[in-house]
């Protein structure tokens, strides 16, 4: 059942390096195959299972989306990981795959040479939560979306599920 979800993820993470997105017919097609396979190997509580895990899964990355850290797809993904790992590796999986991103994330911002403008928009978003700064007091031109590195979060989240089975042989 795992190499299904490896698959999938090898999908998710040619499209996001291709096109900056993950598309739907991924996530909802591998939500369709984890909670069919689930039913099908365990029945209704396997199916109830796999349910709250994806639900977990996606709701452990909607923070991130609503700080505009991550997008919709990969909370989808994730989403979609759940259901295949089960509850017991969801917390494992999503550490994994936060070191991964964290780990990609500052390799992309070495490779991009922005390291300037990363402690500045670093610093704008922390004063800006910390003191509640409205979105309209914070100057746009220092956090605009065009000069942010963006990294393909569903290698991340490949990369987390991948260390997630290597630990478990």
């Amino acid at each position: 059942m795992l190499w299904i979800l490896c698959f999938l993820l090898a999908l998710a993470v040619i499209h996001d390096l291709r096109e900056r997105r993950i598309p739907n017919y991924l996530t909802v097609g591998g939500a369709i195959l984890a909670v069919g396979l689930a039913a099908y190997r365990g029945g209704p509580e396997a199916l109830a299972a796999a349910l709250l895990a994806m639900l977990l899964g996606a709701l452990a990355y909607l923070p991130f989306f609503a700080l505009r850290l991550v997008g919709a797809g990969d909370v989808k993904l994730f989403g979609v990981v759940g259901g295949f790992v089960g509850l017991q590796a969801l917390l494992p999986v999503w550490i994994y795959t936060a070191l991964a991103g964290g780990l990609l994330g500052i390799g992309a911002v070495a490779l991009s040479h922005s390291f300037p403008q990363f402690l500045g928009n670093l610093k704008l978003f922390l004063i800006s939560r910390t003191y509640r700064v409205p979105a309209a007091e914070v100057p746009l031109q220092s956090i605009a979306t065009q000069t942010a590195v963006r990294v393909p979060y569903a290698a991340a989240i490949a990369a987390g599920v991948i260390i997630w089975m290597v630990s478990q042989s």
